[in-house]
């Protein structure tokens, strides 16, 4: 979709199924606060958005699927690239449920429906974030051969992913403690919930954030770094996030979801390095 400039209907497809994805799931992990209906429902929303994203893109080639033929020639030439860009995703999306794989075997059921709803809200804020960087990708390749407009749409793609989510940050500091207590209407629950959400915000802001790093990775064919990276986050997260949970209960998986992508961030801003380079080499031309 991204290679045909269709942004625009992807964008509204990410959008659309996340929100589902993930706010759906809070509503149903707070009816039915158990492991296997957040996965049944999270199974069933990525097949809806695969058979979706599957008649977006047939509409897009404007061919018929009579006409298509399979080339091993033509694959074999990227299956390298594509297979290293697979484990990433897969990995990344490991870590994004290890927190609550491992939570589900140490707490009560009560325990963890609470840090799911409050997981499902904060990965849900997450995808709010793609739609953004589905818009800067294609600016981002074209600016590829010129270090000055690269490295001004790579600022400006920043810029923007921190202004959102600490505009999204700000307003649940002010209006997610009374948000909650309405749709909760129990204030114990609704308290933990913030707590934990408090934390869990802060760690998705820098997971957003590092996605900056993922996407000059890519550009540059820097799979392995990827792969790399979401290896040490998921080696990391097995191993701190069950002490933090014995140490300080459901709080601590949300903080080892929060020192997780405070690893991946610092992992990923070698970019930032990059573009100095660049600036003090164009000032050296000059």
């Amino acid at each position: 979709m991204i290679g045909l400039n269709s942004q625009t209907e992807l964008s509204k497809s990410i959008l659309f199924f996340s929100l589902l994805r993930h706010f759906g799931g809070a509503i149903v992990i707070y009816f039915y606060p158990l492991m296997s209906s957040y996965f049944l429902w999270h199974f069933f929303v990525a097949l809806g958005e695969t058979l979706n994203r599957k008649h977006l893109s047939w509409g897009r080639l404007a061919t018929e699927k009579t006409h298509v033929v399979f080339s091993w020639s033509e694959l074999r030439s990227v299956l390298r690239s594509v297979g290293l860009v697979s484990v990433a995703v897969w990995l990344g999306a490991i870590t994004t449920q290890l927190d609550r794989s491992i939570l589900s075997q140490m707490v009560s059921i009560e325990d963890f429906g609470l840090y799911s709803l409050a997981s499902s809200i904060a990965l849900g804020l997450l995808q709010l974030i793609y739609p953004v960087i589905q818009a800067y990708t294609p600016l981002l390749i074209k600016a590829k051969q010129d270090p000055t407009r690269f490295r001004q749409t790579n600022l400006h793609l920043f810029c923007s992913t921190f202004g959102l989510m600490l505009l999204i940050f700000v307003s649940f500091l002010f209006f997610g403690r009374s948000a909650l207590a309405i749709w909760l209407q129990n204030a114990g629950a609704s308290a933990s919930v913030y707590q934990v959400l408090v934390i869990l915000i802060l760690g998705t802001l820098l997971n957003s954030l590092y996605n900056v790093g993922y996407l000059n990775w890519l550009i540059f064919d820097r799979v392995k770094t990827m792969v790399l990276t979401n290896v040490l986050s998921v080696c990391f997260c097995i191993f701190a996030t069950p002490l933090l949970i014995k140490e300080h209960g459901i709080t601590g998986a949300a903080y080892g979801w929060l020192f997780t992508n405070v690893l991946g961030f610092v992992l990923s801003t070698g970019w930032i390095f990059e573009l100095k380079k660049q600036r003090s080499q164009c000032s050296r031309k000059e």
